[in-house]
């Protein structure tokens, strides 16, 4: 079961806002031993789906990049929601269009 603190992790990593870093030999099997010993990772540290170690590194950006970044992304998703709708809005249009001449028999 996943705890809070893994799926912010995880979001983050969706939404760009950190990065995965691959561990080295040396580092993966110090985290091997630590494992082995039950000894709890380091809260940066994760394994994926093949028991490769890596971190989470967070990026640079600046709480005003960071906003700039979202807000740009929100007037992406508008654009592309705005783009779906009016196709089809015209879709239906011309569908209502054919069964109307349909009805009146002019086709």
């Amino acid at each position: 079961m996943k705890n809070l603190r893994d799926e912010l992790k995880q979001m983050k990593y969706e939404l760009d806002l950190i990065q995965i870093i691959y561990c080295d030999k040396e580092e993966a099997k110090k985290f091997r031993k630590m494992e082995n010993e039950k000894i709890p990772l380091p809260y940066d540290v994760s394994k994926d789906e093949v028991n490769n170690f890596f971190r989470y590194i967070d990026t640079d950006l600046s709480e005003q990049e960071l906003n700039q970044l979202f807000m740009l992304r929100k007037i992406l998703y508008l654009r592309t929601i705005k783009n779906i709708l009016i196709f089809f809005v015209v879709i239906t249009i011309i569908f209502l269009l054919i069964s109307l001449f349909c009805f009146l028999g002019l086709i």
